[in-house]
């Protein structure tokens, strides 16, 4: 299985291919908003997040306590590792962290559900960069381990 610099790197050399696939066919304002999205599951949501103390889970130093539940709800491979489903209950995942913060600070349950309708379109972008970084991540993943069992 590739390390974390493996996955990033890798990850990072496909970024500008998908930035000029998604500017050229939507705009430049979708391809930032890809981009932002690709790049933050590459560093902080990848599917190793269900390792606790890996690479992505380290990036979010302090706050890193908030992926330990994630990591005993899902094993390492599992379903974290599935393309888009994995991607979704990571977001899913995070949202609930969201939504329980948001009741606590804001005091308001319809503050998160507002703040996501007002930025729907938004949001979709940065979803879809996320699921084309984890698929990449996945299909190295899988790659690399075809590799070594043909030696």
């Amino acid at each position: 299985m590739p390390r974390y610099r493996t996955h990033t790197g890798f990850n990072l050399l496909l970024l500008p291919f998908f930035a000029y696939l998604v500017g050229k066919y939507e705009g430049l304002e979708e391809s930032g908003l890809f981009s932002g999205g690709y790049i933050f599951a590459t560093y902080f949501m990848s599917p190793d997040v269900d390792i606790y103390g890996s690479g992505p889970v380290r990036r979010w130093r302090w706050l890193s306590i908030l992926w330990f539940p994630y990591s005993l709800l899902f094993s390492h491979r599992g379903l974290s590792h599935v393309p888009i489903i994995g991607t979704l209950t990571r977001i899913a995942y995070l949202g609930m962290v969201a939504l329980i913060i948001s009741l606590i600070v804001v005091r308001d349950a319809d503050a998160l559900e507002k703040w996501i309708r007002a930025h729907q379109y938004e949001l979709y972008w940065v979803a879809a960069g996320m699921f084309v970084a984890d698929t990449l991540h996945v299909l190295l993943d899988g790659v690399i381990t075809w590799l070594k069992r043909r030696r």
